[in-house]
């Protein structure tokens, strides 16, 4: 429970070790402190060479490009974030 809710310092030196040890992992999934542990998926650059990354998606824009700014407030309006 520490590792993803304790120091965050913790929680990386286990992630690197994840990504030494394992050279073919792409992500890791694991339960979200800010989320009340549910399953969240981190991805490492690995994941771009991977089958779970399509080379060219369908849609792909930046977090804050405007065209995104309703996807983002009624996705973050359940979990009670707030849009700056």
């Amino acid at each position: 429970m520490a590792i993803n809710s304790g120091n965050r310092g913790r929680a990386r030196e286990w992630a690197k070790k994840f990504y030494e040890a394992y050279v073919e992992l792409p992500g890791i999934c694991y339960a979200s402190s800010m989320h009340g542990n549910e399953p969240a998926i981190a991805l490492t650059d690995r994941a771009e060479k991977s089958r779970y990354v399509p080379e060219h998606p369908d849609f792909n824009r930046a977090l804050a490009d405007d065209a995104l700014l309703d996807v983002l407030k009624h996705s973050a309006n359940p979990l009670g974030y707030g849009l700056l």
